[in-house]
């Protein structure tokens, strides 16, 4: 059994340096995503900083509250920019549906990941993943809205009985609870995701059944999926905040070009994570041993015959099962018990039997 359950975290990552162009693709995307979105944020942010002194205070050290402030003024000079970053956060999304299509279509098959390829399968598992993120939707919205208005009671009672240090944990821990819930679902649907592209890939365009068969090897393999997706998606989260944090403690924001190549080497660590934890899902699924039913037409044949010969029904089964590779194939044969008359050999000189004939 070691052989069928290999080692997923590592499996994905392998998945992802053997197709490092994937997160190439998905980084030049949301790149040119940015840079159009460029000229939205300096007609936002443009009227506060230019010829101003506020622009101070952008330099050196990073000022959290000033950045807020600033958000929070950002569409006075220019409301018209609102929908132009909405349209564009719109885009992003429409572009991580092509790529995660085209990413688990080249991780199954083994196909080199070619910018035509990634879009082509992204085309073709458009809308079937659209229809998986609305099942997504129906089955997660209500669970985690349950958890949240629950969270909001418990809170609620907590403040008329604790202050300040005990309140402020039980918040965390029952957000971090509600956050756990969150990225459970999010690793069932990205295994449906899987799902839907292998069944694609079968000739079979019907979203909803994956996930069942997504949910029952969660289930069998919760442990080492959900800790092996966690620690990815974690790993790309401490990349993202120590480079955050070499930026803040270097206080060097008011050097561009820097701040630019520090901001870029940090969200690369961010994709390169989602692109693993969709490399772990992947791993799981081909590490899963399918049963396959192999029928022989000649023996089935020859079975139909003796049944009809000796008008026999079938009695017994017997399943063997043989270990190959990694899957396991099932073979199934009827056995037919059948009794047919022994021919004996007569004496021409003997007297016939008194017995009567059975």
């Amino acid at each position: 059994m070691a052989a069928t359950r290999p080692g997923i975290f590592l499996g994905g990552l392998r998945l992802l340096l053997a197709n490092k162009r994937t997160l190439l693709w998905s980084y030049l995307a949301l790149l040119f995503v940015g840079l159009v979105g460029g000229g939205s944020t300096h007609a936002r942010f443009g009227p506060f900083l230019d010829h101003s002194l506020a622009a101070q205070k952008l330099a050196g050290s990073l000022d959290l509250a000033y950045y807020g402030e600033l958000y929070m003024h950002a569409n006075e000079h220019d409301p018209g920019t609102g929908p132009v970053t909405a349209g564009l956060t719109l885009l992003s999304v429409l572009l991580s549906f092509f790529f995660a299509a085209g990413f688990v279509y080249v991780f199954l098959t083994g196909e080199k990941p070619r910018l035509a390829v990634v879009l082509g399968r992204g085309v073709d598992y458009f809308w079937r993943f659209f229809r998986l993120l609305l099942f997504a939707a129906i089955i997660g919205g209500p669970i985690l809205g349950v958890l949240g208005w629950l969270r909001t009671i418990y809170l609620t009672s907590a403040d008329e009985k604790f202050v300040e240090a005990a309140y402020d944990l039980r918040s965390v821990a029952t957000l971090v609870v509600l956050l756990l819930v969150a990225v459970a679902l999010r690793l069932w649907f990205d295994l449906a995701e899987v799902y839907v592209v292998k069944l694609g890939i079968a000739g079979d365009r019907r979203v909803r059944k994956s996930l069942g068969p997504s949910l029952r090897l969660l289930r069998r393999n919760f442990f080492r999926a959900f800790s092996s997706y966690f620690a990815a998606g974690t790993l790309g989260w401490l990349a993202f905040v120590l480079f955050l944090w070499i930026w803040v403690g270097g206080q060097a924001s008011h050097l561009v070009v820097l701040v630019f190549l520090w901001s870029q080497v940090a969200l690369a660590f961010l994709l390169a994570s989602r692109i693993w934890q969709r490399g772990i899902v992947t791993a799981l699924v081909l590490a899963e041993p399918l049963p396959v039913v192999i029928e022989f037409p000649a023996v089935i044949a020859e079975a139909e015959t003796i049944d009809s010969q000796f008008a026999e029904p079938a009695t017994g089964k017997v399943v063997e099962i043989v270990e190959v590779a990694a899957e396991t194939v099932v073979i199934e044969t009827v056995v037919l018990e059948a009794e047919a008359a022994e021919a004996k050999p007569t004496d021409p000189d003997a007297e016939p039997s008194e017995e009567p004939l059975q």
